[in-house]
């Protein structure tokens, strides 16, 4: 196994040609989308930085219940899971969160790392005395907040300097010293995963995983990107948008884009050098390569800068991904366009290594989605039951459903549901009661599923096989179900003694009272039909006919008649 995992920051799923972007040349990116497979449903888990990079680590997806911060001690990263079975993990990265407080953890996981430094607000370059007065007319001061700092200030440190103003000043001091194109450190990443390619051609089972932190803000690029979006501004640099909504002016708007898409293009360009080693080496036939990114960015749209403190609209949540598998590895988990989150990275690249064997608890390959509405009425509908499978992460193409009630076995919905799950897979529906008739019914279901190697999840009860605490409650209800069973034999049993104690028979009561039952019999002997007999009396065939041999009958004779009235009359006494 031989997997380059190429991680980039911010970049907008719009902003590429091959996802129907327009205005940013790139051709690199659909110059892979060609030979790869290209997801159109790719959402976020968590954001940004930090907590989407937990999502990608360990499968656990950390919205709505974690901010920022490290990797736990019980996470269980993909990177060490690779080590663990025999795979060797080295990542480059530009990143500096990775080392900033809250983002601990991640890298330790990798057998080696190479941190290229000078992104963002990294604390690389030291200048005791910076030039703050040129700093000031280089910088506009709504994204470079550089009057925070006090003039008269002889030096700036840290503890005597405004966070977002010491944040800021980081990065003008960081581009001090790097001028030319291959300074720039996103070059430097691909600069150094291309010598990890060329020192590790010839060995087998590594991990690379290349991440830059571009096309994040500041959107600072190379001149020759720059020159293709120039936009006629003449104003001082602006490009840091605060996460905030949007005051600029509609030329300062297109020069904020114009620094973004320069960036972009960047991007593009050095992916592009990364699919040249690609074709030179051959290493599409050995080697998989995906590509994404954490989550998007507001450039203006719905009149916001950033992400975080807007909702999170499509052009922040919905994120590209593309993958190429190598001829070695085959098969994965990536078939289709199936709505996927960063589970992906964990399921997908552990598949990659040979380490995760199908199926595995917590790791479904594939979400079928079950609904049932008991009535045809149009007055039921499996809306409601739609709307949260597919919020659950149920594509809409694997959807079943049945209009007919839950005690039937023969519902076309759910033949054709049991036909598409295999081994791996987990069922899906919004309640229990919809999949069975009864506890005991859907156990019986969802043993046979258990035998085929696939999950069962019902949304409203939280019940979810996949994990040990799902499956613990559900052979809970199973030994509940059996328990049940058994308190009604024994309740029924013990009735059915009581009746006869007192001389009650048990069983239904019959259809025909001994009134009836001696009109009917009276008929007979005056030689009316039993076709007669039931269409005057209404009452059916079979039940004519139990009745007349359970009296003892026959139609002999009137001394038979007599015993048999008899008869009649002692079972109504």
């Amino acid at each position: 196994m031989r997997t380059v995992f190429v991680l980039f920051d911010s970049l907008n799923r719009l902003a590429l040609e091959c996802y129907g972007g327009q205005g940013i040349p790139t051709p690199n990116f659909n110059r892979f989308a060609k030979r790869g497979i290209t997801f159109d449903r790719h959402y976020v888990g968590g954001l940004p930085c930090m907590p989407a990079r937990r999502d990608l680590h360990t499968g656990r997806l950390t919205f709505m219940h974690r901010s920022w911060g490290p990797l736990e001690p019980f996470d269980n990263s993909f990177p060490k899971i690779l080590s663990e079975h025999g795979t060797y993990s080295h990542m480059i990265s530009d990143h500096q969160h990775y080392f900033q407080e809250g983002g601990f953890g991640y890298i330790n996981t990798f057998d080696s790392w190479e941190f290229i430094r000078g992104q963002e607000d990294d604390t690389w370059v030291a200048m005791v005395q910076p030039p703050l007065e040129r700093f000031r007319e280089m910088f506009d001061d709504r994204h470079y907040p550089l009057s925070r700092i006090p003039k008269t200030a002889k030096t700036v440190t840290r503890g005597n300097t405004p966070w977002k103003a010491w944040k800021h000043l980081s990065n003008i001091k960081n581009r001090e010293r790097y001028k030319d194109e291959e300074e720039f450190p996103c070059v430097k990443c691909f600069t150094a995963g291309l010598e990890f390619l060329d020192g590790n051609k010839d060995a087998d089972n590594w991990f690379l995983m290349i991440e830059t932190f571009d096309p994040h803000e500041p959107f600072h690029a190379p001149e020759r990107f720059k020159k293709l979006f120039e936009t006629g501004y003449t104003g001082k640099i602006l490009d840091w948008p605060l996460y905030e909504k949007v005051t600029n002016s509609a030329e300062e708007i297109a020069e904020i884009r114009a620094n973004y898409a320069a960036l972009v293009a960047m991007c593009d360009d050095q992916f592009g050098r990364l699919l040249d080693a690609f074709d030179e080496g051959g290493l599409w036939e050995n080697t998989a390569l995906v590509v994404t990114t954490d989550h998007g960015f507001l450039l203006s749209e719905h009149d916001w800068w950033g992400k975080n403190r807007t909702p999170y609209y499509e052009e922040i949540s919905h994120i590209p991904l593309m993958i190429c598998r190598s001829r070695k590895i085959g098969d994965v988990n990536v078939e289709g366009n199936r709505q996927t989150t960063r589970y992906f990275a964990r399921q997908t690249l552990s598949d990659c290594g040979s380490v995760r064997k199908r199926p595995i608890r917590g790791l479904p390959y594939m979400l079928i989605g079950y609904m049932r509405v008991s009535s045809a009425d149009e007055r039921q509908s499996v809306d409601l039951q739609r709307d949260a499978l597919i919020a659950a992460g149920v594509d809409e193409r694997h959807l079943h459903h049945d209009k007919a009630s839950g005690a039937r076995d023969d519902r076309p919905g759910l033949k054709a549901c049991m036909k598409e799950l295999r081994s791996g897979d987990v069922l899906v529906v919004w309640k229990l009661d919809r999949l069975g008739r009864s506890l005991s019914h859907l156990i019986r279901i969802v043993d046979e599923m258990k035998e085929r190697g696939v999950a069962f999840r019902s949304l409203t009860e939280q019940m979810d096989t996949t994990t040990p605490h799902g499956e613990f409650l559900f052979n809970i209800f199973g030994s509940l179900a059996q328990y049940e069973r058994a308190l009604i034999t024994e309740r029924v049993t013990a009735g059915l003694a009581a009746a006869r104690r007192r001389g009650r028979k048990g069983g239904r009561p019959p259809s025909l009272d001994s009134e009836k039952i001696e009109q009917i019999i009276a008929a007979l002997d005056g030689g009316a039909s039993k076709a007669s007999v039931c269409r005057s009396f209404k009452v059916p065939r079979s039940t004519l006919i139990d009745t007349l041999e359970r009296v003892g009958w026959t139609g002999a004779g009137t001394d038979a008649r007599k015993a048999k009235r008899a008869a009649v009359g002692k079972q109504s006494a």
